[in-house]
């Protein structure tokens, strides 16, 4: 640039605001430890933001998804005047966070109780559908090392029992009637951006066009091709105590972008 041509002013980035809530829907047998390493990543990605958990366990618990409802709508309450409630974008922002299939699950059932309460959609504007962890990631740390075996016997169990149970309600029937629960508009508004983790390749998020690599990929569910853009980020940031290792910077770098292009 010439000296003596004038400076053009640079636009502003629009950075969007952060979540008002941000809800992890939880895999069964998650550990408080393991809770509190993503608890203490979004509240240092966003400090004014509260999170919550929705836990999964293998027997009904409303309580603690009628905690988070009240929760849901106490926020609304001392956010907006009640004069301005008339559409579910004049209430809290949410971020859903959600942990394998049972995490899904109970996001869904949780959408449709804020629907039967509010009678509008939960203002979500970003989904991140992260996997499930392992057993090994499941385990409790403070776990005797003598009982590690019993402990993975009663998981397999566990396992077998959900299985033999699916097939009363085949599991991709369940996928399914999840996956368009959560493009429900009646549920969530449109326009809600997604971010995925694709833990059949250990690789992690898509959330913009700057893709390492695009390809299409066939859906397991229903065949339909699928565009991935993956970015190469291993899921076992993860380690086996539930510690995020040295991707972790990537990790949140990924929630961030998925936020970011969900807010409007």
């Amino acid at each position: 640039m010439s000296p003596t041509e004038p400076s053009r002013p640079q636009s502003p980035i629009f950075k969007p605001a952060s979540p008002d809530i941000v809800v992890l829907c939880l895999w069964p047998h998650a550990t408080t430890s393991q809770i509190g390493f993503y608890t203490t990543g979004y509240t240092d990605l966003y400090p004014s933001a509260q999170v919550l958990a929705l836990r999964s366990s293998w027997l009904p618990d409303f309580s603690n998804r009628d905690e988070i409802l009240d929760r849901l709508t106490a926020t609304s309450s001392e956010k907006f005047p009640t004069n301005e409630k008339d559409s579910p974008f004049s209430t809290p922002t949410v971020l859903l966070h959600l942990f394998g299939q049972p995490g899904a699950q109970n996001a869904t059932s949780l959408l449709r109780a804020y629907r039967t309460r509010t009678q509008q959609p939960m203002n979500v504007r970003a989904i991140i559908s992260d996997s499930e962890p392992s057993f090994s990631l499941s385990l409790p740390t403070t776990l005797p090392q003598s009982l590690t075996f019993i402990h993975h016997m009663l998981l397999a169990l566990l396992t077998l029992l959900s299985t033999l149970l699916n097939v009363f309600e085949p599991h991709t029937n369940s996928a399914t009637r999840i996956r368009d629960d959560l493009a429900d508009p009646l549920l969530v508004p449109e326009g809600v951006r997604r971010g995925f983790v694709f833990a059949e390749r250990n690789l992690m998020f898509s959330w913009d066009d700057r893709a390492v690599r695009s390809e299409s990929v066939e859906d397991d569910e229903d065949g339909e091709a699928v565009e991935r853009r993956d970015y190469s980020v291993k899921r076992d940031c993860v380690d086996v105590r539930g510690r995020l290792t040295g991707d972790q910077e990537r990790y949140w770098l990924g929630v961030e972008g998925v936020w970011e292009g969900g807010s409007g």
